[in-house]
């Protein structure tokens, strides 16, 4: 038997409907979403496909995919589609060096 603070956490952690986890997980994929439409939607209108630009680039197709998607990061490519479709990727999140687990 849990102890009530016990039930409460583990409630909130556990729960799938109240999941912290859960909720930043469907964040990250609404914004990951949201920024391979912008992109598709900027290379439509400037006439420019998926594979014309991976040829240019350097990369593969299907590299150039996963970077629009968010699976990827890669900044020679992310700085190319900036300059092509004018969209901005975020920053990405560094940890300090005295916060990370193995120093």
């Amino acid at each position: 038997m849990y102890s009530f603070f016990e039930q409460r956490f583990m409630g909130d952690y556990y729960n799938p409907q109240k999941s912290i986890f859960k909720k930043s997980k469907k964040l990250k994929q609404l914004t990951k979403e949201n920024q391979k439409a912008k992109i598709v939607s900027a290379l439509i209108q400037k006439g420019i496909t998926q594979k014309a630009l991976a040829s240019d680039i350097g990369v593969s197709t299907q590299f150039l995919g996963e970077v629009i998607s968010g699976k990827s990061r890669s900044h020679r490519v992310e700085k190319a589609i900036t300059e092509v479709t004018g969209y901005q990727f975020p920053t990405p999140q560094r940890v300090p060096r005295s916060l990370a687990v193995n120093n």
